[in-house]
């Protein structure tokens, strides 16, 4: 009797601590049984031009676009059905109109936006011109105030994103010229565990995106399983977390009364939404849930959602992939492995 006393006190602490790390003011929980049994796609692998280290990829109409960090120029341009080159643009460089680092872009209706991180600069391009023409230089360029680790630009001309100089607030807005407005501020997403206020900038980690179609913001974390969906005037609208339920955690060590985050830890750190991609009619995400160990850095794993946050479906790739596109009209993923050098796999889904 005494033993299943202890087992069960045991057993309460165990669920109280799983508890404890989930999200607080969380409107809907889900798990992997939600989006229903597994659908698991083999790929093909395309026959294109000229590949070397693509990060990125993306598709828009009837072109695949791939960036790649070690290039002279970052964005290539391929015709998704014969693989054949198109164009290149975005110089490498620290002069006008030119990148560093080209972490992300967006594409809208009439405009492409491209994001360096290094510089803090974002630069705004005409669509057509981008995708057709050759080393096309941007109709303007703005420096964003801070150190921006993710931008998304808004249809009033100003944008949302989240700035490591900005310990005070979970997100940061900037007006059509780049300067911070003061004003605003997200407080972080709560827990039931202590994460002290100057690493919460880095507990909280994720990336931004925006839907014109839908008119909403959406956010992936990064170490916790969390989505969250707003409207262009950064109102929460849901708040979802799954499949797995964790919380940001690290490795913490005090010093003389400071805190100092070291490096994330197997069994403690969890890494979760890798990347998302918001179509006209869904949201999809990279999902990882687990560390990275022995090398192992499998991401297989898509699971995609409506712009409420409910589950959908639950794909896995026969390949670990690094980053993917999606192709609605065609009904295709479009993503990027190596295999071992890098290739463009379809599947058809």
């Amino acid at each position: 009797m005494r033993l299943f006393i202890v087992l069960l006190l045991v057993g309460l602490h165990l669920c109280a601590c799983q508890e404890d790390k989930r999200v607080k003011e969380v409107d809907a929980f889900f798990t992997m049984e939600d989006f229903g049994p597994a659908i698991r796609l083999k790929g093909e692998i395309l026959p294109m031009d000229s590949i070397w280290k693509p990060a990125r990829i993306r598709v828009e109409d009837s072109l695949l676009i791939l960036t790649d960090m070690t290039c002279d120029y970052f964005i290539q341009v391929y015709d998704k059905r014969t693989g054949k080159k198109l164009t290149e643009n975005l110089s490498r460089g620290s002069g006008p109109g030119e990148l560093m680092y080209c972490w992300s872009t967006q594409y809208d209706k009439d405009k492409v936006w491209a994001f360096d991180m290094q510089m803090a600069r974002l630069n705004e391009y005409a669509r057509d011109s981008f995708l057709t023409g050759w080393h096309v230089q941007p109709q303007r360029s703005l420096h964003l105030q801070g150190a921006p680790t993710t931008v998304a630009a808004l249809p009033d001309g100003t944008f949302i994103g989240s700035s490591l100089s900005d310990k005070e607030t979970l997100f940061t807005r900037y007006d059509s010229n780049g300067r911070k407005d003061s004003s605003f501020n997200m407080p972080y997403p709560e827990v039931d565990y202590d994460i002290p206020e100057i690493k919460k900038k880095d507990f909280w980690e994720h990336r931004i995106y925006y839907s014109p179609r839908h008119r909403k913001v959406v956010v992936f974390y990064t170490y916790t399983d969390l989505i969250e969906i707003y409207d262009e005037q950064m109102k929460r609208e849901r708040r979802v977390q799954g499949p797995d339920q964790f919380g940001p955690e690290f490795g913490i060590r005090n010093i003389e009364g400071g805190y100092v985050m070291i490096k994330p830890q197997k069994g403690i750190s969890k890494l979760s939404y890798i990347s998302g991609v918001l179509t006209d009619t869904e949201m999809w995400t990279l999902y990882r849930g687990c560390w990275p160990t022995d090398g192992n850095d499998a991401r297989q794993t898509l699971l995609v959602f409506d712009y409420e946050g409910n589950p959908l479906r639950h794909y896995e790739l026969d390949m670990s992939v690094q980053d993917y596109a999606i192709d609605e009209e065609e009904r295709c993923i479009y993503a990027l492995t190596e295999h071992p050098d890098p290739v463009v796999v379809r599947y058809p889904y």
